[in-house]
């Protein structure tokens, strides 16, 4: 309730800005679908985000519906400062009961300070490894890129590699969604000493993406720090490029290994293949596998399928299908329409 209250409080404010305050802007976007689920064997729904049982149809926010406030100030001297803060909105409870999705969150909430030196961002953000690496891969509304889930899954700062807490980031240049011709960032990230957790950083991630015409090839490096007694310390290596093959179809893939610290490697490789079909229809195609050592499962193969519709002024149909099969036999697959309103 405490969650609940804090949000409408935080959203009314944003409503009530004068209008001559408004040179910051309000965003964000609704996202609510209809999912069907169908299993067969245990163990492979989480590896494509997934929910409900066998057979069900179902609501379902894939892609958490969201709302910020973001802004910046010229500083003088080349100078910038900017904020964000973003929190995720419940539009769906699932299926089976409350997820994610159905509780108000803190999404994003970071300052940053920016000139010729570069940008030093601080607070909960996204993370890097996403940026440089996860980019290639995964630009779906709603499912795709499973086995870019199920690689970083078995990191721990950065679980699934998507938005990080209490991380303080430098970049040189543009970061890894731009098309500079070379630029950095390094992130680090910690939490508060606790007795058991005293080391000064939890983990550090270095990314970097070189560009030259239409193609931009990036690598990221991960690794974790832990003091407690027999915790884990995984690290990730990753390697990527995207190309424009034309100025209506675009390539990408990225290739993962993870040192889970507890005697077993996690790797895969992905692709991703858009096309601009003309009047605001385009299609999504990326396939993924993975190779698990000793008791880790693989993620045998990926296939995802996507069909959009932009209707211009922030609305977006689509129409997805994804399928992830186990080693050990078991394979989940879902069909989901959903549209998309952005603001």
């Amino acid at each position: 309730m405490l969650r609940k209250n804090t949000l409408a409080l935080a959203i009314t404010a944003l409503t009530l800005v004068p209008v001559s305050a408004m040179a910051d802007e309000i965003y964000g976007f609704i996202n609510i679908g209809l999912e069907s689920t169908s299993i067969d064997g245990a163990g492979a729904a989480n590896e494509i985000f997934a929910s409900g049982p066998d057979g069900s149809l179902h609501a379902q926010d894939v892609a958490e519906s969201r709302i910020g406030y973001k802004g910046s100030k010229d500083l003088g001297s080349g100078m910038n400062a900017a904020f964000k803060i973003e929190f995720g909105l419940g539009t769906t409870p699932g299926a089976g009961g409350p997820t994610e999705d159905s509780t108000p969150t803190t999404r994003l909430a970071q300052v940053s300070l920016s000139g010729d030196f570069g940008t030093i961002t601080a607070g909960n953000q996204w993370g890097i490894l996403y940026e440089y690496l996860g980019w290639n891969v995964f630009r779906a509304h709603g499912h795709g890129a499973g086995t870019w889930y199920y690689t970083t899954k078995n990191i721990n700062n950065d679980a699934f590699g998507l938005r990080v807490s209490n991380a303080l980031t430098y970049t040189y240049g543009g970061g890894g969604y731009s098309t500079d011709p070379l630029t950095f960032s390094i992130q680090v990230m910690t939490d508060p000493d606790t007795a058991t957790n005293d080391e000064g950083f939890d983990a550090i991630v270095f990314g970097a993406g070189f560009t030259t015409g239409d193609l931009t090839l990036n690598a990221v490096s991960y690794s974790e720090s832990d003091s407690s007694a027999g915790a884990a310390e995984p690290s990730l290596i990753g390697l990527g490029a995207r190309y424009n093959l034309s100025a209506a179809t675009y390539l990408g893939g990225n290739y993962m290994m993870v040192d889970n610290d507890t005697g077993g490697d996690i790797s895969s490789i992905n692709i991703l293949l858009t096309h601009d079909l003309g009047e605001g229809l385009s299609g999504m195609a990326s396939y993924g596998t993975g190779d698990g050592d000793n008791a880790i499962a693989d993620l045998d193969s990926n296939l995802f399928l996507q069909l959009q519709k932009d209707y211009g002024q922030g609305v977006i149909a689509h129409l997805e299908y994804e399928t992830a099969k186990l080693s050990g036999g078991s394979k989940t697959s879902v069909i989901a329409v959903a549209l998309k309103y952005s603001f």
